[in-house]
């Protein structure tokens, strides 16, 4: 009965797992968290609320417990929903404004007079928007660090009140939150060189 009850619980998690990655891939990274962190909150309530009407302190606390860590839940998914939004945005804007500078040089080498002025002052705004897109990109690494922090930080936690199979899975989480992490910073690491390269060139 054991084995089946494990056996089911594998499964129970692994689907809850996939159907996470399908709602984070449909509506944003971040969702599910944020959904499963608010969720937790309204349970934490209402079994605090129960475990007060009751007398129950131990369920009280207990509840409480979990509405914290729903909170704590919801803010980092609404914080990775933000992160990897501001991400996306910013490679857009990196591409286009990469894109008008690569056209206004090209402008800029046949144009004369007053022509070439409008030119020059054209790619003067658009490497202060470049500047500008820089320093979001340097924000946004910040910010990825701060996320990552706070969410490996709640994995550990969890970590250390798990045993067994429980804790191996915290664990599995905790590399592949790492991994996100890394991917996130690499991908802006790269945006963050492509606006160097441009405005050096």
């Amino acid at each position: 009965m054991n084995a089946k009850k494990s056996d089911q619980d594998k499964q129970y998690n692994e689907a809850k797992h996939q159907v996470g990655q399908a709602v984070d891939y449909a509506f944003g990274a971040g969702t599910t968290k944020t959904v499963e962190g608010r969720a937790d909150q309204a349970i934490g309530y209402t079994e605090a609320q129960v475990g007060h009407a009751v007398g129950d302190r131990a369920a009280e606390f207990d509840g409480v417990k979990r509405a914290v860590r729903g909170t704590a839940e919801g803010v980092v998914g609404q914080a990775q929903y933000d992160l990897a939004s501001l991400q996306t945005q910013i490679e857009m804007d990196v591409a286009a404004l990469k894109a008008e500078m690569t056209n206004l040089k090209a402008e800029y080498t046949t144009a004369t007079g007053e022509a070439r002025a409008k030119v020059q002052a054209s790619m003067d705004t658009t490497k202060a928007n470049m500047q500008a897109t820089q320093a979001r990109v340097e924000a946004a690494i910040i910010s990825a660090q701060e996320v990552s922090d706070e969410k490996l930080l709640s994995l550990q936690e969890q970590a250390a009140q798990a045993t067994g199979e429980a804790k191996a899975k915290i664990e599995a989480r905790t590399a592949q939150a790492r991994s996100e992490y890394k991917q996130q910073v690499d991908s802006l690491n790269q945006a963050l060189k492509q606006i160097k390269q441009a405005l050096a060139g």
